[in-house]
């Protein structure tokens, strides 16, 4: 097995700066009035972590610090994760800033691991992400390497090539002591003995090491260095889209918004393209300074992905926005899809469905300017009568619904109710004689429901040429007008 962990050091900082609105003054992270991390230029001007908030604001006036967000730092790893099964079906949590991928069954696929490792460093870099890579046959020493030797594309260990794991634990056992993860109580009692390196550790009998140290430490130190099995709770991507971008300052206008919305439309495409489906409504949440949280929906009726159609409708859906406050962040929740329906790519142009997908993008800028209440197409019903035949539909549904093939003709227009028609010697008469020209077409509908039997005919009216739908009533004996042909 190969193990890769990538380590966001920067993530309580990157929370606040993925936007890609970045403040004009240096900026820090604290945590217990201590800088947990800081941005490049908070860093030229000799601020660094550990250092009081108090020292570094007097070592860089006009610093803008925030305080972490653990919360936040939570959701963002948890958007890496289900990005991170992209290259793997096994990957694990390591909290509170680490992944951790098993990637040789993947280096096939993509590659080679150098190719592996490219990919990932240019796909964190678009989404806002520094990062440090541990590779080794374990998933503890894959996470201890990220601290002590990160590794890059051109710079990979020889045993993850070759798969030596006596060149991996001789390695392993020249790192100082100091990067094991124990009681400070525990490390000070290592050191008074001597211990300076992990290899000094690993050289000891493990019956001693456990009955001086404990076994809960002896087991942690076996399996970072492969001797006993590390199994990991595998992370189950969500099933649903939601990313959340925060502000390193409040926004007062809503058409700033749309620079951070191109960002969560883009990984939101990314996630459709993984799962080889399209989205049929975008829900933003917009949290302004007092905490209070504005949803705005979007249909979308796009039977395929359209990163250009998604930035237009919700720039036209933001155009209308009116902020009373200041946004603090802006979220992206998508959890309405449909499967991609594939199939050969044409060798011409299909005007058709160009046309198709026009009108579907039409009716969802109608539905944002109007009201979604507003906008609604006509579909067909499990119904014989002509009267219940059809339905009103909405939004994707509205889009998709075309016509359904019918062996007769019908007219474009019914009449709210059937309208009776006179009769006399000569024929039937509604404003002037008509004409049958065709028919019948027998309609019943059935015993159990709404009874009916009727004949239907397509008559002309003799003075204006109107061409008219009527039929018989089996029941009644009666004639009825029941619609107009355009």
């Amino acid at each position: 097995m190969l193990w890769l962990c990538l380590r966001f050091p920067l993530l309580p900082l990157e929370v606040f700066t993925r936007a890609g609105m970045h403040a004009q003054r240096p900026v820090i992270v604290t945590e217990k009035h201590r800088v947990l991390c800081h941005d490049a230029l908070a860093g030229e001007h000799g601020v660094s972590p550990g250092i009081s908030a108090s020292t570094a604001q007097a070592l860089c006036p006009g610093l803008l610090t925030l305080e972490r967000r653990k919360e936040r730092e939570a959701a963002a790893l948890l958007g890496l994760a289900d990005w991170g099964y992209r290259f793997t079906s096994l990957l694990a949590l390591e909290p509170p800033d680490g992944l951790l991928l098993e990637v040789s069954g993947s280096l096939r696929l993509f590659g080679g691991l150098e190719r592996l490792l490219r990919q990932v460093e240019d796909e964190l870099a678009e989404r806002g992400h520094a990062h440090l890579d541990g590779l080794a046959p374990t998933p503890a020493g894959a996470a201890l390497l990220a601290r002590a030797h990160p590794c890059t594309p051109a710079d990979i260990p020889p045993w993850c090539t070759n798969g030596d794991l006596a060149a991996f634990r001789a390695g392993l056992g020249e790192l100082p002591l100091d990067l094991l993860e124990v009681p400070d109580r525990q490390r000070l009692r290592m050191q008074r003995m001597g211990f300076s390196r992990i290899g000094a550790l690993l050289a000891l009998p493990r019956a001693a090491l456990g009955k001086r140290f404990g076994h809960e430490f002896l087991d942690r130190l076996q399996r970072l260095d492969g001797e006993k099995p590390d199994p990991r709770l595998p992370h189950q991507p969500r099933d649903f889209f939601h990313a959340e971008l925060q502000f390193l300052e409040p926004l007062h206008h809503s058409t700033m918004l749309l620079f951070p919305a191109q960002r969560l439309l883009r990984e939101l495409g990314q996630f459709l393209d993984r799962r080889q489906c399209f989205c049929q409504r975008l829900d933003w949440r917009l949290r302004d300074i007092s905490g209070r949280t504005l949803a705005l929906g979007l249909p979308c009726s796009l039977a395929h992905n359209s990163h250009a159609a998604l930035i237009g409708l919700t720039r036209l859906k933001f155009e209308s926005l009116r902020l009373a406050e200041p946004a603090e962040s802006l979220a992206l929740v998508c959890r309405d899809f449909a499967p991609v329906h594939q199939q050969s790519a044409a060798l011409f142009p299909d005007a058709d469905e160009d046309a198709e997908q026009a009108g579907r993008l039409l009716l969802d800028r109608l539905a944002i300017r109007l009201g979604e209440g507003c906008v609604h197409g006509i579909g067909t019903a499990d119904a014989h009568l002509p009267e219940h035949a059809w339905r009103s539909t909405q939004g994707a549904e509205s889009a998709a619904s075309g016509a359904t093939a019918i062996p007769a003709q019908r007219p474009s227009w019914l009449l709210p109710e059937p309208l009776p028609l006179a009769r006399d010697a000569q024929g039937l008469r509604w404003h002037g004689r008509l004409r049958l020209l065709s028919g019948p077409e027998r309609i019943e509908s059935d015993w159990w429901g709404t009874e009916g039997k009727r004949d239907y005919f397509i008559a002309r009216h003799e003075q204006n040429g109107t061409l008219c739908w009527v039929f018989r009533d089996h029941h009644s004996r009666r004639w009825f007008l029941h619609g107009l042909f355009g």
